[in-house]
């Protein structure tokens, strides 16, 4: 099982890419659904898309797709938990983002061991 733990590498363009569906979604759910948390949206879809593509080759595994699941449950949580965009600058989701990923990376290291 140790095969399926290797992460797929993640293209720059690939991560441009996904920033920018990203910001997209972001907009749209924050001008009609979730007035006021574009920055919580945008965060947890790139950071949920970044994981998931990385073990996308694993998906078919339960545990891989319980993980991914609880990862995206996770991140739709937040849009509710961080207060609106109003109340924090933007910056601060860049250092959440990055310890954000590695908590995930962590975690799904010790799922992989079991």
């Amino acid at each position: 099982m140790s095969e399926t733990a290797e992460g797929q590498r993640i293209s720059l363009p690939w991560a441009i890419m996904c920033m920018l569906a990203s910001l997209v979604v972001a907009i749209a759910l924050n001008e009609t659904l979730a007035h006021g948390h574009g920055k919580a949206i945008f965060f947890g879809i790139f950071v949920t898309a970044f994981i998931a593509k990385t073990y996308r080759h694993a998906v078919g595994q339960r545990r891989v797709a319980a993980f991914l699941l609880c990862v995206a449950a996770f991140h739709g949580l937040l849009v509710f938990i961080i207060p609106s965009d109003n109340q924090y600058p933007g910056g601060l989701l860049f250092p959440a983002g990055l310890i954000d990923i590695a908590l995930f990376y962590y975690l799904f290291g010790i799922i992989v061991k079991r």
